[in-house]
């Protein structure tokens, strides 16, 4: 699925960059722009600080202090003496066991090397000290003040407060008081869903724009722009304009299969005309003129206006054993803290805001050497442009980071992801990663991982075909990985810019391409399309795990491979949410339509009967599939090629054992406020069955009717000899005008103990060929004992006289207890997600939880319909789901 998934994790720029020497990604500023952080500038603002907890360092050897307030770069360095910049404090040949320490509430504008010229046996910290708080941190920052310059209104943009200045040093990205402006474009920015237009049409590598984009840059010359398009539902890319007007069309400088196609996304930038919106800049680098309105409007010479300057933060390269700590970097170009050839670096505590790349890289350098059993734990990142933390290596520990915001900033592209990993054994765990533009957790060619205890939360919240956890297959697989105990909940497709035929796939854990190896067990996955997706994978174990309110299905296996690749997988001893419920139509006044979550889909490009048969078949076992619908309702998918086939609980059974099905309990699909009274005449069927026909052959061989058998209060018992054996209301109109066509039809029965069966509801023509006129529902069966609402809204597609038919499938006995048809003037539908939530604690420590904000209510049961008291208290590594009780949607028989 992904061809440019195994490395794409930086841009060709961050590559080429940490292909050279630290010293060409970016200079030392230091000298009068150093001054103490303020709020504005923390890099920690908005985020929360664990470094702040951290002691200062203790050193085995010297310890060396910088502070950019107090200090001067004649000082010998000493705490009573510190150097002033990190040039001065890079220049001094480091020992293993010494420390190089920061103060606390400094501000730098400068990069810091740790490498084999100054520190060539490694094994030195990196740290801070005197007091550190949320607001006073020792902050690296990689953007320079735009300073020493006069503003002016620029003309030509009418009222709006646009202002230019001469500057002509290259201008990437532009922060106004601490928060990021945007490169003039078009569309105006919109946020996350609301970014992109759509091409026009396309033709090779020519693409010509929008019509309201063709109108607005009308008469421009667009040379030398650039698109921001959405060729692939899992990323974004950068393509250059050769030439070309909005009337013409543009070139792109891109193989013409690589160009965007009609109705896929794009953003144009780099023309002062489009600076048409409070929070946009521009640069003419032709004339040196940089042009800036602040998001409020004032002048920027009012507040602090900073231009990102340097690639990289902090570089550790070629030496081992260094340790960072406690450090706080923002708005680098490219890298906060790079780890390059550098066995067994520490990165700790540190925090990163607005990376332009990635935050933590850590990789082997250009000739192999790796920075093996190297950590990154308790760090704090936000807004990186591409990845929170990228690491390439053996025997890594990712621990405890908290990461905001990845990859979805205005000017991201590029696949992205929260955490990165290539790695031979590593261990990822407990990490908090909150709001990720494609994956969480990416791990290509996995062997040997440990990835547990993760939380992730509206992980690919801008691009779609992406999982939470995202297993990228590889050839590696000598040892079992292990993905258990992680909480995945809240992804939505964000189908903006995305053709409508592309993948909407959104899954909690996604085994892609050849993913073998994989243990999936003891997760918890909620509110998510897909729980858990395996495409093209083999031999992977899936046990144990949790899936609650999914869109699609809880458990997704696809081959689409020609040759037969998905064999030898287990799912077993899972719980899977499937649900039949209404999703609201477009307007008020048209029937909503019916939804499916499948417990599981399964996929085949022919038959998928083989993949269940043969040499390492697929097993399936022991799951228990819970429905806040009827049991009887749910349905298990199978796709063979172009054919869906949608199987009942008896016939899944054929390619999977010991499967239960449970229901909490059955809800109404919907409660209406009816805008007529009921068009049936006899609603309960009391005796002696007035309005009411029994349509039999004559004779009815066996086929007996006994109205009354509830006594007064009616009830119909019918024991059904053949098909034909069926009843028909009276005769009565409905109105098919648009706005008053909206009508809802409900049938309750019951299975007459031991009989059941199955029985089929629909309003059909009275008479002459018995048209259906809107609704029908066929086939639903009832257990002995149990009862069944059979209920639908819908639109009535004519306005003749009408009937509802209830028709009994041969041999059924069944108990026809009411029946009514109303007009609806308005109506509420069940939601599953309002009724029930799961919830999670993916701690080692037990764990009290109140009421979430996500229920209806807070009355509710367990799913063994045991009531619970608030707050609730959880065993490690467990989770719960809890539905509402307090009878609002229960159906009673």
């Amino acid at each position: 699925m992904h061809p440019n998934l195994a490395r794409a994790v930086l841009t060709r720029a961050l590559l080429a960059c940490v292909a050279v020497a630290v010293a060409a990604c970016g200079g030392g500023g230091g000298g009068s722009e150093n001054a103490p952080a303020t709020a504005a500038t923390s890099a920690t603002s908005g985020l929360s600080t664990a470094q702040a907890a951290v002691a200062t360092p203790s050193a085995a050897g010297q310890t060396w202090y910088v502070d950019s307030g107090a200090g001067n770069d004649s000082n010998p360095g000493t705490a009573a003496a510190p150097w002033k910049t990190l040039a001065r404090a890079q220049s001094q040949r480091l020992a293993a066991g010494d420390a190089l320490l920061l103060k606390c509430g400094g501000l730098w504008r400068e990069s810091l090397n740790i490498d084999t010229q100054n520190a060539p046996a490694g094994g030195v910290t990196v740290g801070t000290w005197g007091s550190c708080s949320s607001t006073s941190q020792a902050v690296i920052s990689g953007a320079d003040a735009v300073t020493g310059v006069s503003w002016q209104r620029a003309t030509g943009f009418g009222s709006n407060p646009v202002y230019v200045t001469s500057w002509s040093a290259p201008v990437s990205q532009l922060f106004w008081n601490g928060k990021p402006l945007i490169r003039a474009r078009s569309p105006n920015y919109g946020g996350i869903g609301r970014e992109f237009s759509r091409v026009a049409s396309s033709s090779g590598s020519v693409v010509k724009l929008a019509a309201a984009d063709a109108t607005a840059l009308a008469g421009l010359d667009l040379t030398g722009t650039r698109l921001l398009a959405r060729t692939a539902p899992w990323f974004a890319q950068w393509l250059d304009v050769t030439a070309g007007t909005a009337a013409t069309g543009l070139t792109l400088a891109v193989d013409p299969g690589a160009a965007p196609r009609a109705g896929q996304g794009y953003v144009i930038e780099g023309a002062l005309s489009l600076l048409d919106s409070a929070g946009e800049w521009f640069q003419d680098r032709a004339t040196g003129r940089l042009y800036v309105w602040t998001s409020s409007g004032a002048d920027p010479g009012t507040g602090l206006l900073e231009s990102v300057a340097r690639d990289i933060g902090v570089a550790i390269v070629g030496v081992p054993d260094v340790q960072v700590q406690q450090i706080a970097l923002e708005r680098q170009a490219m890298v906060a803290v790079w780890v390059h050839g550098a066995a067994r670096t520490t990165v700790r505590t540190v925090s990163s805001l607005y990376a332009g790349g990635v935050a933590v890289l850590v990789e082997p350098d250009e000739a192999g050497v790796a920075s093996d059993g190297s950590t990154v734990t308790g760090c704090t990142i936000g807004h990186s442009s591409t990845m929170g933390i990228s690491a390439a290596g053996a025997n890594l520990t990712i621990t405890a980071n908290q990461l905001d915001a990845i990859g979805v900033e205005p000017n991201s592209g590029d696949v992205s992801a929260g955490i990165y990993v290539d790695a031979m054994g590593a261990n990822v765990s407990d990490n908090r990663i909150n709001q990720t533009a494609f994956a969480g957790l990416i791990f290509g060619q996995p062997t040997g991982l440990t990835v547990s205890g993760n939380v992730l939360t509206a992980a690919c919240a801008r691009f779609t075909d992406c999982g939470a956890v995202y297993v990228g297959g590889g050839s590696r697989n000598a040892s079992r990985s292990v993905i258990t105990s992680n909480a995945v909940s809240s992804m939505k497709p964000n189908m903006d810019g995305n053709l409508p035929d592309d993948s909407d796939l959104v899954s909690g854990i996604y085994l892609d391409e050849d993913s073998a190896s994989m243990d999936v067990a003891g997760n918890f996955i909620v509110r998510v399309g897909v729980g858990i997706n395996l495409h093209n994978a083999s031999n992977n174990l899936v046990q144990g795990n949790t899936v609650w309110l999914s869109d699609r299905a809880s458990l997704r296996v696809q081959s689409s491979a020609a040759t037969d690749n998905v064999r030898g997988n287990t799912v077993q001893d899972n719980l899977l949410f499937g649900a039949s419920h209404l999703g609201a139509a477009a307007d008020a006044t048209s029937a909503p339509q019916q939804l499916e979550v499948f417990p599981q889909e399964w996929q085949h490009l022919t038959d998928t009967a083989l993949m269940f048969s043969g040499s390492s078949p697929n097993v399936v076992r022991r799951n228990t599939n819970i429905s806040l619908s009827p049991g009887s309702a749910l349905r298990w998918s199978m796709l063979d090629g172009w054919t869906h086939n949608r199987l009942t609980f008896a016939e899944w059974g054929q390619r999977a054992s010991a499967e239960t099905v449970q229901a909490s309990y059955v809800a109404r699909p919907f409660i209406v406020t009816a805008g007529s009274s009921n068009l049936i005449s006899n609603p309960a069927l009391t005796a002696p069955g007035t309005g009411w026909t029994f349509w039999s052959p004559v004779p009815a061989a066996g086929a007996t009717l006994t109205y009354g058998s509830c006594g007064a209060s009616g009830c119909a018992d019918l024991r059904a000899a053949t098909d034909s054996d069926f009843l028909l209301s009276n005769s009565f109109r409905l109105n098919s005008a648009a706005g008053s066509s909206l009508y809802a039809a409900r049938a309750q029965v019951q299975g007459l103990t031991g009989g059941g069966g199955a029985l089929s509801v629909a309003i059909n023509r009275a008479g002459g060929d018995f048209a259906e006129l809107g609704f029908v529902s066929m086939d639903n069966p009832i257990a002995a004992g149990t009862g069944l609402w059979i209920d639908g809204l819908f639109n009535a597609t004519a306005t003749d006289t009408a009937s509802l038919n209830l028709v009994a499938a041969n041999r059924s006995a069944l108990r026809l207890v009411s029946a009514s048809v109303v007009q609806v003037s308005s109506y509420q539908l069940f939601d599953p997600a309002q009724e029930s939530t799961l919830l999670v604690n993916e701690g080692t420590t037990p764990r009290s939880i109140a009421c979430p904000a996500t229920l209806r209510t807070c009355t509710v049961t367990d799913l063994q319909g045991l009531p619970i008291s608030w707050p609730v208290t959880l065993p490690a590594r467990s989770a719960k789901a809890v539905v509402s009780s307090d009878g609002k949607w229960r159906a009673t028989f």
